[in-house]
């Protein structure tokens, strides 16, 4: 393991910009399937294998509607170094870092982050140019534009150099490119982006072979290689106001949300809630007026079930309400609960109860009717006391 540490700060001495760019394209992986959070059959662990449009597209990704008709200009730079899948990012680094060594080592730092940004942008608007027409939504992402482009830069480089390894690394990367093109085909990667940076890999590779190298100088490649560095900077601090912004929305859209399930289920409880009370109105009512009136039937249970929907209610002065009504129902003796007195207790508490809950009185030629099944399904929530998760709207 030592030795592995020890390899890997060697690399990044030698080559620190061809490792910083590669660090960006797994640690943006990483950061994207940590915030997508999907799981892989309740196992715990996280998803690599194919992250949401949702997700690429809050990161970065380039989106024709939003590139065209918002102005996201900086989407074409910060999704070459997004990836859709661990598959993905595992062949553009590894890619990345074979064919950034080279030019690194070439021409330079600076260079290796500067053409990046120049393939990577070319292959962004050409993948955009071309399927400005298709339908539906194309959500582009990944580094494929710029690595292709890194190969066709190589490709001509070697071809003009007399170096005695240059016709084996010449073939070798002629190669890749068939290769890529190919696999990017039967894939149905974006091939347009492709095209895009290999076709300015490949001009900028006759541009510096004609100039003979010189507009390549070191103090120009770097000081190209500093203005890059914060053009992609400056991109990803665009995309992640925009991104900032998105979570603000979609948090305000959560808590509202919660809001009316919240009420939608006090309304539920408080329909139970009142219709209960209508018919402990109405056996008190008669209670009052007639005494033979049979004594109230699982009246307990009523109570009980009372005093699990205040429960659930968030009004104080309704909660007080049901708990009280629900206190002059528990009495166990007969006798005490036909008493004048808890009679018109339950009276005067209907008479003044909370807004909206205190039911009218019911017609004087009307008479209670038990319904047997109704007292049995209110009876057999009480002793469950299952509350819906997710509750209808009250009638």
């Amino acid at each position: 393991m030592q030795k592995f540490w020890r390899a890997v700060v060697a690399e990044v001495k030698d080559f620190p910009a061809t490792m910083l760019l590669c660090t960006i394209y797994v640690g943006l992986f990483l950061l994207m399937a940590v915030s997508q959070g999907r799981l892989d059959a309740g196992q715990g662990a996280l998803s690599f294998f194919g992250l949401s449009i949702d997700t690429l597209v809050d990161f970065g990704a380039v989106d024709g509607r939003l590139v065209m008709q918002d102005g996201q200009w900086w989407r074409l730079i910060t999704a070459t170094f997004l990836h859709g899948s661990l598959v993905h990012v595992v062949l553009n680094t590894l890619a990345l870092y074979q064919l950034g060594r080279i030019i690194e080592d070439w021409y330079g730092g600076s260079t290796v982050i500067m053409l990046h940004l120049l393939f990577g942008l070319a292959g962004s608007l050409i993948s955009l140019w071309l399927h400005r027409m298709m339908p539906g939504r194309i959500v582009q992402v990944g580094g494929s534009g710029a690595i292709f482009g890194y190969c066709a830069f190589l490709l001509v480089a070697t071809y003009f150099d007399d170096h005695e390894d240059s016709p084996a690394l010449f073939k070798s990367l002629a190669f890749a490119l068939v290769v890529g093109f190919a696999m990017g085909h039967l894939l149905g990667a974006d091939n347009a982006a492709h095209f895009g940076g290999a076709l300015a890999g490949a001009i900028v590779g006759t541009v510096d072979y004609i100039f003979k190298r010189d507009f390549m100088s070191r103090l120009v490649a770097r000081l190209l290689g500093i203005v890059s560095l914060g053009v992609i900077v400056v991109s990803f601090g665009f995309g992640g106001r925009v991104y900032a912004d998105q979570l603000i929305a979609r948090e305000k859209i959560r808590v509202q949300r919660e809001k009316q399930m919240a009420q939608r289920e006090e309304d539920y409880h408080l329909a139970r809630a009142r219709g209960l009370l209508m018919r402990i109105y109405s056996y008190t009512y008669y209670a009052l007026r007639r005494q033979d009136v049979p004594v109230l039937d699982h009246r307990e249970q009523r109570a009980e079930l009372l005093d699990e929907i205040a429960s659930h209610l968030h009004d104080p002065d309704t909660v007080e309400y049901l708990h009280r009504i629900a206190k002059h129902l528990q009495i166990t003796s007969d006798e005490d609960f036909r008493s004048k007195s808890n009679i018109e207790g339950l009276m005067k508490l209907f008479k003044e109860g909370p807004h909206g809950m205190s039911p009218e009185a019911p017609d004087e030629g009307s008479e209670p009717v038990e319904d047997s099944s109704f007292e049995k399904q209110e009876s057999q929530r009480s002793q469950e006391q299952v509350i819906p998760s997710s509750v209808p709207a009250a009638p």
